[in-house]
Order: structure tokens, then sequence, then C-alpha cells
């Protein structure tokens, strides 16, 4: 064990961290004849088992870093490791920190599309493999990383090459590893110095030494944050560590165990699990006093079998002995928290579980959130998990938009749902993404669904909830493993009923016995049973249940680096446009990107889409500006005058559909996260096809501009306009806002939304009435009838056409739902404002007005509704983090969340109609609408589990000359029917108004007969 004077030099140490543990050791003047680490694989001719001295491990470790110094790595560059062995992964990353260079680590078990996606995510400049895991990859599109490294060739150079370590920053990245919980796809997560170890520094190096613990077994993942941490607090504390390879392998942990008689087993809930699996008091296992559990919480049944073994020291009357039986930590933590932030610990004695993870360790802060609210939610209501911790990763790899979606009101949001008792201990209840609504306030989480069916049934081994809807109803399959010798044949359908929670039970639809050998395998258990829930929902699903498949991405075979240089640079405040789009972004959890596919005329070359390129990003200073982010997350611009972007180029087959091509190209597009901080906001690629270049691809993220800065720059690029852009780019008007012209201006906007916030009703929606899973709904609604009867509402009420729509909408959403007055948030081009008509930047913010509907004729409603267009259109420039502030405290002073989710974004060009001068007699007039209901659609077109606004409607042209809505709802707030309902009443007060059918009439509340738009 580590001496009381080399323990307080480390402690003392303000540089210590996770990427110099080694050369501290070494330079504080540790026994290099001390203990290293020990792996169980052969180590540069060392035999499996073999305890390496530190100076031996920091011989291997230097011959790696000279090996990959002499190749070109140096500071910074990030490297993907993807090999079978724990010393390949640990050592690797020794290696690379010496260098001050970025390992990637990646799990051993990621499947090799995965981890093809991961490392085109990562953008390596290397990755090394072994045999294994390189056959993995053959074949698949890697992202023209340029260098392939194996794993054997980084042991062979000489130690005393290696140059001088690297000094690192508190704030330098250390490690990129992955998550592994409910998403196939992991995150990449970043890892500083000071991050990575500040748990080993807060707690192992500061707490007591436990007693009887000097020898260490890691049953971790090498590859993540926890493998990284244990070969760090273990070569700290000077113990004797083994490092496995295969954590999840229940018999070999059990054998290594019997080998090495360690006195502390670190490993996660599914190391448990296998575990749990094994006939322990057959083996020999008395060594361990012990077990400290990583990631989620354990399940009782797991726990209890693994403390009814070992043995540990206890205080005596005679002095310390030995009692039968084990100790067992758990917690809670996750890749971002970088390390369990609860602690409880665990004996035969011991009676508090249900998921309970104890409390916070000292050194965090957490709270359980009402995200809707940003507040603390009382004891014993279920809330998301807020975390401020030293132990928290920064942010994900070049993702720097899921890094900013993650945090709310300066804490790290981490996915997790949990309540506080009654005595302030914490329970786990699952991932928020694995919640499944069940209506009246009723919820399954699915973890601890499976906690209690584990509690309540001893035969049972492990167990995976899978729910899901079937013809609008939750539906809930329950996936056993049994222990040996239990009857496969026997029902325990009934046990399994009665272990859930009543409404949870209600839901069952069946009990199913797997074999053990039928789960996928995952990097941790929440991804396992991600997996095994995504294998039973193939084998059950009904016809509406698959999702389509995509059409594979053509090959990457060319990258083009095409250089600019523009006008202007410089840094500052993202613009009250860009704060706007940015909210709006962080809430979906989408880049919202635009763009798309277009067919290349015949000679097109890619020189000539190279110096396209070129022009975009030298005319409009939007597709040169980057994010820069502080401390707590907060964006600002940062204009560059000069880089290089890249042009892709992607071939499609000789027999393939060209246009299928482009469409997957521009899938993979709008799919894959922009980093924000690095990339610039442009993806721009040629689909070619026998040589010749056919499609042209573009996609850009919504920070570059709105839909008329869009229509802008088509307008330049088609004429390659040279003349200076016009009008106040986006640091000029950033600096302006900020002028005391600017503050007045945001103040009258703020004073104008305050009186309508002070009367309206803080309810805007009429939910919960139906939610589902997944959460957010998208339809389209297809109307001429709808535009056939604007403009001639427009001329009985002489009013214009947008203040028509607007009422309709108000008119629709009473109609469906009953509610008044309809507070409406239109989306406003601000570029009526003359410094603002031609620039291409995100102007485009949203207003806010109130209608009341109620009792109203739709001529009164028409009225009122072009009152506050002008309203609304005068006070939309503002700055958005003003009106939250706003919001927040009128909630306050009110005592009730204000929560306004009704969007309405008018796109139509209001061009008249061609027939706009016809004047068809009454009967003929309403025989045309009521024809034209009938050819009315209404369809659903997506459905997700990323965020979307409460209610979203935005109205476009359709070619046809007809409208078409696009509704997005969170159906925790509007149901389907209310959004279909919607609809369709805002498209029959069109029609009875147009007839001065119910232009003088209330307005009413109902959905119109079944006879019209079906």
């Amino acid at each position: 064990m580590i001496s009381k004077d080399i323990r307080a030099l480390l402690v003392a140490d303000p540089e210590l961290g996770a990427g110099n543990v080694l050369p501290t050791l070494s330079a504080l003047g540790a026994d290099p004849a001390g203990p290293g680490a020990a792996f169980d694989t052969p180590v540069d001719g060392r035999p499996a088992g073999h305890l390496l001295t530190l100076g031996e491990l920091r011989e291997l470790v230097a011959a790696r870093a000279a090996w990959w110094h002499a190749h070109g790595i140096g500071r910074r560059d990030p490297v993907a490791v993807y090999v079978s062995g724990s010393a390949d992964c640990l050592l690797t990353f020794l290696a690379l920190t010496w260098l001050g260079a970025v390992p990637a680590l990646m799990d051993r078990s990621l499947a090799g599309d995965i981890a093809a996606g991961l490392v085109r995510r990562l953008r390596p400049v290397a990755l090394m493999t072994d045999p294994e895991h390189r056959a993995l990859l053959a074949d698949l599109d890697l992202g023209g990383m340029a260098r392939h490294v194996e794993a054997a060739d980084t042991g062979t150079a000489d130690p005393a090459d290696a140059p001088a370590y690297y000094r690192h920053h508190a704030e330098d990245p250390v490690a990129v590893t992955h998550s592994s919980g409910d998403a196939r796809m992991p995150a990449a997560v970043v890892h500083t110095h000071a991050s990575l170890f500040a748990a080993t520094r807060l707690l192992r190096l500061t707490a007591p030494p436990v007693p009887g613990v000097e020898r260490t077994l890691s049953a971790l993942p090498a590859a993540h944050a926890s493998g990284v941490q244990a070969l760090n607090t273990a070569l700290c504390l000077r113990s004797e560590a083994l490092f496995l390879s295969t954590p999840h392998d229940g018999p070999a942990v059990v054998a290594a165990i019997e080998r090495w008689k360690p006195g502390e087993v670190l490993g996660t809930a599914a190391t448990w699990a296998q575990l749990a699996g094994v006939d322990l008091a057959a083996h020999d296992l008395g060594s361990v006093a012990l077990w400290s559990s990583s990631g989620g919480p354990a399940p009782e049944p797991h726990i209890r079998k693994l403390v009814a073994v070992g043995s540990r020291e206890t205080p005596a009357r005679d002095g310390v002995g030995r009692v039968p039986g084990s100790g067992f930590e758990d917690g809670l933590g996750s890749t971002e928290m970088g390390h369990s932030v609860f602690h409880i610990s665990h004996t035969a004695a011991t009676g508090r579980y249900g998921r309970c993870v104890g409390v916070p360790h000292g050194f965090a802060e957490v709270a359980l959130l009402d995200l809707a609210t940003g507040r603390d939610v009382p004891a014993g209501e279920v809330g998301h998990l807020g975390l401020r911790s030293p132990t928290l990763a920064p942010g994900h790899w070049n993702d720097s938009g899921a890094t900013y979606r993650s945090r709310r009101g300066g804490y790290h949001i981490s996915g997790d749902l949990m309540y506080r008792d009654g005595a302030g201990y914490y329970h786990h209840v699952g991932r928020a993404a694995d919640a499944v609504p069940l209506g009246g306030g009723k919820w399954l989480y699915t973890a601890m669904a499976e906690e209690r069916v584990l509690a309540a049934c001893p035969e049972v081994h492990d167990c995976v909830v899978v729910a899901d809807r079937v013809g609008g109803e939750v539906v809930t399959d329950v996936l056993l493993t049994l222990r040996a010798g239990a009857d496969r044949r026997a029902d325990r359908t009934g046990a399994v009923r009665a272990a859930l929670e009543p409404a949870a039970a209600a839901t069952l639809r069946g009990v199913v016995v797997v074999d053990e050998a039928d789960p996928v395998p995952g990097p941790a258990g929440e991804a396992r049973k991600s997996l095994v829930r995504e294998r039973h929902r193939a084998r059950t699903a009904g016809p509406d249940t698959g999702a389509a498949e995509e059409p594979p991405v053509p090959p990457l075979t060319e990258r083009l680096s095409v250089g600019f240089a523009g006008d202007g640079e410089g840094e500052g405040e993202m613009t009250w446009g860009m704060w706007e789009i940015w909210g709006a972004m962080c809430r979906q959890e989408s880049a919202l990107p635009i763009g798309g596919r277009a067919p290349l005329e015949d000679g097109r070359t890619l020189a000539d889409v190279a110096d396209e390129l070129r022009y975009l990003m030298v005319r409009f200073p939007a597709m040169r500006t980057r994010l820069g982010f502080d401390a707590t997350g907060r964006p600002r611009q940062r204009l560059f005058a000069a880089g290089e972007v890249a042009l892709e180029v992607y071939d499609a087959a000789p027999d393939a559909d060209a246009e299928d091509a482009a469409t997957a190209v521009e899938a993979h597009y709008r799919r894959t996260p922009f980093d924000y901080a690095n990339d610039w906001p442009i993806r721009m690629a040629v689909v070619r096809q026998h040589g010749r270049p056919v499609w042209l691809v573009t996609i850009l993220h919504h920070l570059v501009t709105d839909g008329r800065g869009g229509a802008i720059m088509l307008r330049d690029v088609g004429a390659r306009e040279t003349a200076p852009v016009n009008g106040m780019q986006q640091l000029e008007q950033a600096r302006w806002q900020r002028s005391p012209a600017g503050q007045r201006q945001s103040l009258r906007t703020l004073r104008f939304f305050e009186n309508i916030l002070r009367t309206v009703p803080a309810r805007q929606l009429p939910g919960p009435t139906d939610p589902r899973t997944p959460r957010h709904w998208l339809a389209e609604f297809r109307s001429t009838a709808l535009a056939a009867a604007l403009p001639r509402i427009a001329a009985r009420t002489g009013a214009g056409t947008p203040a028509v729509l607007m009422a309709l909408f108000a008119l629709g959403l009473h109609r469906a739902t009953g509610i008044s007055p309809v507070v409406v948030r239109p989306v406003v081009s601000n570029r009526f404002r003359p410094a603002l008509s031609d620039v291409v930047c995100p102007v485009s913010q949203s207003g806010m007005c109130s209608l009341d509907v109620e009792g109203a004729t739709v001529a009164e409603v028409v009225e009122r509704a072009e009152r506050a267009n002008i309203s609304a259109w005068k006070h939309a420039y503002y700055q958005p983090e003003d009106l939250d502030a706003l919001i927040a405290r009128l909630s306050r002073e009110r005592g009730e969340d204000i929560v306004i989710g009704t969007y309405f974004n008018d796109r139509t060009s209001h061009a008249p109609r061609p027939d706009a001068a016809r004047q068809p007699a009454p009967g003929e007039l309403a025989a045309e609408l009521r024809a034209a209901c009938e050819d009315s659609v209404f369809a659903w077109t997506g459905r997700q589990d990323t965020s979307s606004e409460r209610f979203f409607v935005y109205v476009d042209d359709t070619p046809d000359g007809g409208l078409a809505l696009d509704i997005r709802i969170d159906t925790h707030y509007v149901s389907p029917a209310q959004a279909e309902a919607f609809a369709r009443c805002m498209e029959a007060a069109a029609v009875e108004a147009a007839l001065d059918a119910g232009a003088g009439t209330p307005s009413g509340v109902g959905a119109p007969s079944q006879g019209a738009g079906r």
C-alpha cells in the first residue's frame, strides 16, 4: 500500500491529474520495484498475470510513447483505440497521454458498424486495432482516416527514445470514452486531466484506506472512464491490481478471483449479473472483502448473493477480526458524470434496496428537476437528475450540440429519473428514454419494474421489460432468463404481474423465457438491455411499427479541401436572432438542418462546385461563423477571415439510382451531429456516377440563416453577385443590440410581453390527455379548400390574409381543445427593419399575441387577429434570454409556471390566387369548397423521441395551389386526436367564413362532422 509520505505528496500536488500519474510517481520517488499493474494477457514477453513493477510499467509505456512520437503523434492528436486486451488499451492510454495526445478508447464489444460510425464521429488522426477488430471494420467507411496501426507494433520502439512528458493543464483533454446506455450509437465523451482524476483525489487519496483491500481485481471495461480511473487509483494507492479483458464473463471473473486473491473487486451491474449466475459457494472467494460497483445500480438479488460470500475485517473486543460475508458499495454514475456521484454500502445485514443509490458524495451537488419549470421536485416525486460536480466530463467530442442540450440552469441533465425519500435517500427508477407514460399521471419505469420482478421471483436470474404501443395502447412483455435448474415450462405470469405496480401490471401482454445466450452482449448492462429490447420488438412488430430501411450511403471516395478568405473577423455576443434559433435547436435536440439535394447540370465539374462552395464561404460571414463556449456553456459567435472547408465526393454504383444515392448522403448529413465549435456550418457533397458529377447535396445548420436569408443566398449565388453584401452583419448586429438603443428596443418588447403574460392562463395546452411513446409526433395536412377560402374571407372582412390565417389557427385550436384565449407565438421575420432586409443570418423571432375566441364570431376573431398580428410584428425584436428571465419572474410572482408552447410559422407567399377575381355564385362556391374538403388529406409522417416544441404549426404553399400544415406535437400536451381535430376545424372554420355561414355566428367548439375532409 501507499506510504503516508507519498500519499501526502500526491494530495498536495496541484498538477496531478489523470494524464500524469505515472511520471508524478516517478518524480516523487515512488519505489520502481513496487507494484505497477497486471493484465490477463501476455505483454511484451511477460506472461499473463505477471505483476509488472512500477519500473517495468514505465518502460513498457515509454516504448509505446517513443513509437507514437516517431510516427508523428503529438499534443491534441486524437487516436482511436479499438482492441481486445486491457493491456493494449491501458498501456496505450498511458503512452498517448505521455505525449499530450488524446486516446479515444472504444469498447472491445462494439459491433463493427457502430465502431465505424464512432470513428467517423471521432475523426482521429490514427486508429489502432488488433487482428480481431481490424476484421470487424473491413469494408466499412471510416471517414477517410489517414493511418491504421497494428497494436502489436507499438511496443517495439526503444524506451530511451521517448520524449519528455507533456505537462498537462487541468482542462486539457486526456481521453475520449463512450457511453453505453440507451442509444445504439454511443456518445463520444471528453474527459479532462482534472475531471477524470477528481474522484481519485477527493475520495480514494483523502479517505482512510479500507482494510483488507491491498490487492484489487478490475472487472471494469478497460476502455471506459471507470477502467482508466481504476488504473490511476491503483497506481496512486500503490496497490496490486489485475485488469481483466473480459469483464462480463462470469466464470472468467470467478476464476481470476481464485487466482489473484483480491480484497476488492471492481465491476458494473452487468458484471454482478454474470457473477450471480455462477454457484459462488462452490468457489474460493474468501479473499474478497468489498465489491465496488460503477455505473447503474445493481439489483437487490445480485447484491445479496455477492455479500453472502467473501470475508471482511471488523473491530472486535480483542482487536480486529475477520468475519464471513463481504461488503458491496453501490451508487449511480455514467460516462458523462465521470464517476459515481451517489454511494450506499450493503452487507448481508442491510435492507435499504428498491434501487436506492444512497446519498450524494460530498463533492457532488445534485437536484431533481421538473424540466418544464427548472424547479426541484418535492420528496417522493420523480424528477430528472441535475448534477454539478468536478468529475463531470466537459462535453461530447465533435458534438457541441449534444453537450449543451444536456445543460439546464447550470446543471448537467444526466437522463436519469430519481426520487428522494423522506429520509433523504435517493432512488433511481430508470432512464428517461425508457420511461413510458400510461395516462392519468402513471408511468412505467422499466428499470424499476425489472428490479421488482427480480426481487419477487428468486428463480429468475435476469429480466428485461419491453414496452410498446399497439393500437394506441401500451403493452408490455417481460423477458426472463432463469437460474440453473428452474422449470422453463412454469407459468410465471401471475408472479410477474403481482410484482409490478398496478398501472404497469395492467399493460402486461406476456412473460417470455429466453435463453441466456439469446441476449446480444453489449459493453454494459444498459446497452445490452437496449439491444435485447430492439431484437424482441423486431420479432413482435406489427405492420406499423417497423422502421423503414434507409438506403445505404455510397462510398466516400474523395474529400477536396477548398480554401477561402473573406472580409472581417472577430468574436462577440450572439445576435438575438441567433439566440432565438439556438434556443429552438437546444429544445428540439437538433441542428434544424436546412438545404437538400439537386441534380447538377450536364457539364458541371468538381472544380465548378468547389468554386461555388468557395464563393459561399467568402461572400457570407455567417458561413465563416462558429461558436465558442465559456465555462458555463454560454455560446458566443466567432467570425473567421479564412480557412479550409471540405467538399466530399461519393460515387454511386454504375447500376444504382443516383438520386437514391444523393438521398442517402443527404440523410447522412442531416443525422450526423454538427460540432458548432469546430465545424463549418455547411456540408457539401457531389454524387458522381460513371465518373460524372450528377447530384449536389448541401446541408447547413440553422444558425446560418432563416428561410428568407436562404433565398437571398440562392439569389446571390445564381447571379454570382460581387457587390458588397448589404445590411448589418452579425457582429455589428450584436454590438447594436447591446447599445442603449438596442436595449431600449428589447425593453419595449418585454413590457409588451409582460402585459400579455400577466393576464393569460398559465396552462395553454390541454395535456396530458393521451401521452404516447415515442412522445413527439409529426403530421401533415394538405388542403386546397383552406387556400381557396382565404381570399374570400379577406374580401368579406377587409383583413389581410396573414391575419385571416392566424385567426383560423386560433379558431381551429379553440374548437379542437376548448382553449381560450389562444396565446400564440407567431414567427416574425424582422426583415422589414431596413438594416436587416438583405442579410444572410437568422433574424426571425417569435412574437406573442393573445386572441380571445370564446363566444366570438369568426369576423370578430379576424378583426382581433388583424390588430394582434400588427402588434406581434412590431414587438418581435428582443433578447430571448431576457424573455426567459421575465417568464421565470412572473411565474414566481403568480405562484404557477407560465409556459407558452404554441408556435405558428406562416411561410406562405400570400400571393393572389389565379382565380381570385372570379366571383362564383354562392351555391357554386359552396359546392367547390365542400368538394375540395373531400380531397383534404391528414397523415402522420413521423414519431420520434427527439424533443420538439409542444405545439408548432408551419403553413406552406403547395405546388397545386393549396396549403400544407406541418404539425408537430408533444403528445404530453396535445393528443394525436386533438392535433387532427385542430387541422380539420381550421379548415371547417375557413369554409364557413368564406360562405358567410359562420362569419357572423359564434365560433363554437367541436370538430367538424365526419363527412368533411375525410
